[in-house]
Parts: structure tokens; sequence; C-alpha cells
């Protein structure tokens, strides 16, 4: 009984650990909508280590561009499922680009993001993208948010049948912009 109870006492401690140091990062600022910002480099930003890397807010088209999300909170105050997701997508003016999905882990606060011109881009669509824009000033947006189970909707198919189709919503956790310019 008194190691269930230590167990217990431990897993709540690492909670509110957890939970608290969801928000030391100075860098981490979080809107009146509850949604948590993005910070770009020109390299990787280290977790806990922002002041090592100088943080930008426009780029040349062709350099790499990193980008590190805040969340407001860690997953594990969201109560996700095994099958929800983390879902980034990155915008080019307005234009949806790309996006990929992540399984997140409870712990998480925050991610770094491989933006563009990495080496090991999390968005491969994007550099095709910006290499064909017209020159001039651009913005580049990043939304991070969880995909969440909604509810099933009946769909009617070309050949006339109706199925039912998973419908899933996307609740933001973080946003950021940054320019990039283009020649």
């Amino acid at each position: 009984m008194k190691k269930t109870k230590y167990f217990v006492f431990l897993f709540v401690v690492c909670l509110w650990y957890n939970q608290t140091n969801a928000q030391t990062s100075s860098y981490r600022v979080i809107n009146d909508e509850g949604i948590g910002n993005v910070i770009f480099a020109g390299e990787s930003i280290p977790n806990s280590q922002e002041s090592s890397v100088t943080i930008i807010n426009q780029v040349k088209s062709g350099n790499p561009i990193f980008a590190r999300a805040y969340f407001p909170k860690t997953i594990s105050a969201y109560s996700i499922k095994p099958d929800e997701n983390i879902i980034a997508q990155v915008f080019v003016d307005n234009k949806s680009v790309d996006r990929m999905y992540i399984k997140p882990k409870p712990e998480w606060d925050q991610m770094l993001v491989y933006v563009c011109q990495t080496g090991d881009d999390d968005f491969q669509r994007l550099s095709d993208e910006l290499y064909y824009l017209d020159a001039g000033e651009h913005v580049l947006t990043i939304k991070i948010g969880l995909q969440v189970f909604s509810h099933y909707e009946k769909v009617l198919k070309d050949d006339g049948r109706f199925i039912e189709e998973r419908v899933d919503k996307i609740i933001p956790l973080s946003e950021g912009k940054l320019t990039v310019i283009t020649e």
C-alpha cells in the first residue's frame, strides 16, 4: 500500500513539474485566445537554450528555417487519445502549402520544427513553393494544433453509397509568422 501511495505521489509531482515547466521559457508568449507563439531561427533552436541562437523575423528564400512552437500547456493536460495527433501546417501568403502529423509525447510543452532547407525538412513541398514565388516579401505562417476526434458523419460516395467518415477538429496550440524575401 505504501508503494502505491508513493508512486501516485511521484506521478502527481511529475505532472505538476511538467505543467509548471511549460510556463517557464522567457520566449513563450500565450495570446488572449490561449494560443502559443512560434519563434524562428536560421539554425536549430535547442530546448531551453533559445538565447544561444539568433531569433529572426525575416529570412531570404533558400536559407535554412527552423522554428520552435510553444504550447499553452503540456500535451498531458489535453487528455488526448492514442490515435490523436499533432498537426503542423505551413502557409505562404495565406495559401496552405503542406502539413505533417506527429504522435506527441505527454510531457511536450513545445516542439522543434524543421521548416525548410534544414537537411531534414518537415514540409516537403515548401522549398518548391518558395522557389516559384514572385520576387518580394511573402508571409510564411506555421500553425500547430491537436487533431482530435469530433464525430462521424455520413458521406455520399460517387457510387451512390453512404459511408460514415471520421471528422476531426483542430485545437489550436501555436501560431507564428515569418517574412520570406524572394529575389
